[in-house]
């Protein structure tokens, strides 16, 4: 009966501040949509990886058909990709409110430079090879040293491809980006963004500082949690 009582306590000291906080964020959060519309500026609704195959395709484009969505990003070395964009063109000529962004990829997929010029960021298939926490990691090695000089060169000439294939396909000259797995927030590919931006005329990269999610039925939470979205949603805020 001790244990289970003590059992009992460390429950609730646990457990109580976190789900006061969690109807603290929720109530936050109503407050925040609520203004918001008050305001004339409901939120925007997005989606993601265009391009990524013709099954993505046709949901993404259903649902900006039916004026569910407000824009989408493209994948670029997608295997659909050009079918995506083409289709996007069309929707886009029926419903001017809608807005399309690149959706830069360097953790899967084909590269879209020449594989000699990044032969140190693809595999033997030609895909690129290296994860979200490999290019973070990257980002912690001096760029005094020749390696890391030699990737940055590389991530630029992907970069830049990626930026013309998306030119290419949508005739817009104007770069909207958006990262694939937040890959944009990781500072060398932040900072390689940046210095082709004047030249891409890239206007706009999209922002990760947000609150942390709020109003979610209970049982979201414990999945969240489970799968450490926790953990992610705090390296975003930090990046």
């Amino acid at each position: 009966p001790i244990a289970l009582e003590s059992s009992t306590r460390l429950l609730i000291l646990v457990f109580t501040p976190t789900v006061l906080n969690a109807l603290i964020w929720s109530q936050a959060a109503r407050f925040s949509a609520r203004r918001l519309l008050n305001q004339g500026l409901p939120p925007k609704i997005h989606a993601d990886d265009l391009g990524l195959s013709d099954a993505t395709n046709s949901a993404i484009l259903q649902l900006a058909s039916e004026r569910k969505l407000d824009g989408a990003s493209l994948l670029v070395n997608g295997i659909s990709s050009k079918e995506g964009a083409s289709a996007w063109e069309g929707l886009e000529h029926e419903n001017p409110h809608l807005e399309l962004c690149l959706h830069l990829c360097l953790t899967e997929g084909p590269s879209i430079a020449a594989k000699k010029a990044v032969a140190d960021i693809i595999n033997e298939q030609g895909n690129l090879k290296l994860s979200f926490g490999q290019w973070l990691l990257l980002s912690l090695i001096p760029s005094i040293l020749p390696f890391k000089k030699r990737i940055r060169r590389q991530l630029k000439e992907e970069i830049k491809a990626q930026i013309a294939q998306y030119k290419k396909l949508t005739g817009k000259q104007e770069i909207h980006l958006d990262g694939h797995q937040h890959i944009h927030l990781v500072p060398l590919v932040l900072d390689c963004i940046l210095d082709v931006a004047n030249d891409a005329k890239i206007t706009w990269i999209r922002s990760t500082r947000e609150p942390f999610p709020a109003g979610l039925p209970l049982k979201y939470w414990w999945q969240a949690w489970h799968n450490a979205g926790h953990l992610k949603w705090i390296v975003l805020q930090i990046l």
